[in-house]
């Protein structure tokens, strides 16, 4: 990739004193650009590269990426010395923003950071976003998550941000894709199933690729299922109770504490 193809706020990078850009692409986690500068820890970086300001990066005219300056960083190795500037797009900030709900307590509803969470997964997602795109995070409109509906189980949760929210809805869509669109201020969020073509939406950035590393995030898949249900008898006025659950299969048939835990395979 040439450096001449790409462009940052419609000018192109040595108007910026900008030697290389690099940018990282991160499913439910940050998506941001390394713009390098060339000179020493004396110079001045651009204003449009102050801490706090919007920078869209385009290459070929593709929107790779719109998001905010984060702290620059400065860095140095014997008599060489570096500056790079980081601008991270909506999840950094999503990460930081507190997903506040009206909880209702006894003596009426308080806003909280304390939620009881269940019920349709679509309608989260809807509420997530209705609430990033208050805090200017991502457009209110346009947003793509249609294909999405199953219900999620009832849980309780205390001090959520906004991004915590989404990967408790997408941790319960095995292989499933959350990203942005980067064409419209604000970006807005595309949710894919794990049948998306993913990669096919950077096919600009790709066409031209010189190194590409991807990478398994198969932290976020679900550790596993867990069916609990019980049984009870009762002998004279005694109550007998059994508690079963089904485990995957390679869990063996064990006795604790008067509880009979089977495997998944068992009858």
């Amino acid at each position: 990739m040439s450096l001449a193809d790409w462009r940052i706020n419609g000018f192109t990078p040595e108007a910026f004193g900008v030697d290389d850009i690099e940018i990282t692409k991160q499913n439910m986690d940050d998506d941001y650009a390394v713009l390098k500068l060339r000179g020493d820890f004396s110079q001045d970086i651009h204003a449009d590269l102050a801490v706090g300001q919007p920078v869209l990066i385009t290459y070929l005219g593709y929107a790779a990426l719109r998001g905010k300056v984060d702290q620059p960083l400065r860095q140095a190795s014997g008599v060489c010395q570096s500056r790079s500037v980081f601008v991270y797009g909506p999840w950094h900030y999503l990460a930081k923003t507190p997903w506040v709900f009206s909880f209702p307590y006894a003596d009426g509803n308080v806003d909280t950071t304390h939620a009881v969470i269940e019920g349709s997964a679509a309608t989260l997602i809807a509420t997530l976003i209705a609430r990033a795109a208050a805090s200017g995070l991502i457009a209110a409109t346009g947003n793509d998550f249609n294909f999405i509906n199953f219900n999620i189980p009832r849980s309780e949760s205390y001090n959520l941000t906004l991004a915590d929210g989404f990967r408790a809805v997408m941790r319960l869509l095995p292989g499933g894709t959350l990203g942005f669109n980067y064409t419209t201020d604000p970006p807005r969020m595309v949710i894919l199933g794990p049948t998306s073509t993913y990669l096919t939406t950077f096919s600009p950035l790709l066409a031209n690729c010189s190194d590409l590393s991807i990478k398994s995030r198969d932290d976020l898949l679900l550790d596993g299922v867990r069916l609990d249900y019980e049984a009870s008898e009762t002998r004279k006025t005694r109550t007998w109770r059994h508690a079963f659950y089904s485990a995957p299969s390679d869990v063996t048939e064990t006795t604790y504490g008067g509880s009979r835990y089977i495997s998944a395979d068992s009858s």
